[in-house]
C-alpha cells in the first residue's frame, strides 16, 4: 500500500491545483466583468489565452529542456502567485489583460 502514497499525492496535487485554476478564472472573469460592464471583455479573456499558448510552445520545449524542472516549475509558481496578489491593485484593463497572460 506505501507504493500508491506518492501517485495519491500527485494526482490530488493536480486536483488541487486544476480547481485553484478554475477559482482564479472565475474571480478575474467577475473582475473584468466588473470593472468594464462588458462581456465582450470576458470573451476576450478566453481569446488571449489560446492565442498565448501558440505564441509560447514553439519555444518553451527548448527552455524545459535546458533548465532545473524542479527550479523552474518554483520559479513560475512563485511568479504566477506575485500577479496573483497584483490583481486587485492594478487600475486600469490592459494591465489586468497582460497579468493573465502572464
Amino acid at each position: 500500500m506505501s507504493s500508491w502514497r506518492n501517485p495519491i499525492f500527485l494526482i490530488s496535487g493536480i486536483g488541487i491545483s486544476y480547481l485553484g485554476n478554475w477559482i482564479y478564472l472565475i474571480a478575474l472573469n467577475i473582475s473584468i466583468l466588473n470593472l468594464t460592464e462588458s462581456t465582450a471583455a470576458v470573451a476576450g479573456l478566453y481569446i488571449i489565452r489560446p492565442i498565448a499558448v501558440l505564441l509560447t510552445n514553439t519555444w518553451s520545449g527548448s527552455v524545459i529542456d535546458r533548465t532545473n524542472k524542479r527550479r523552474l516549475m518554483i520559479f513560475i509558481d512563485i511568479f504566477r502567485g506575485v500577479f496573483v496578489c497584483i490583481i486587485p491593485f492594478i487600475g486600469t484593463l490592459c494591465l489586468l489583460v497582460q497579468s493573465y497572460v502572464l
